[in-house]
């Protein structure tokens, strides 16, 4: 748990993540009904926030919900077989979603050469 702990650390205190975070604006229900994107949500049946997993799959169209009987919000950590199980049998490429080369690329996205 240290370890855990000391990484998350040194992710949000050498990163710009917290800058990022706050300058962030808020995500709203058309930004989620707009996603055109395989998404899958995974949660644990104790996770305090399974309430927010619903209304997340509600919004997304197309998302698959998986709720882990016996675990908390810490799936990876819980229970990794059964999500690399759920992984392992995710459809990359839903029926009907555009392919990622029909979505465009970020400034950062590499270029084939």
């Amino acid at each position: 748990l240290r370890r855990m702990v000391a990484t998350c650390e040194e992710l949000v205190g050498g990163s710009t993540m917290p800058d990022d975070l706050l300058s962030s604006r808020l995500t709203t229900p058309d930004d989620l009904a707009a996603l055109a994107c395989p998404t899958l949500l995974l949660y644990g049946d104790s996770s305090d926030i399974l309430d927010r997993a619903r209304r997340l799959a509600a919004a997304i169209r197309g998302t698959e919900l998986h709720v882990v009987e016996g675990c908390s919000h810490a799936l990876l950590m819980e229970a990794p077989d059964r999500v690399e199980a759920l992984l392992e049998h995710q459809d990359p490429m839903p029926e009907g979603v555009p392919p990622p080369e029909s979505l465009g690329r970020g400034p950062n996205a590499s270029r084939p050469g």
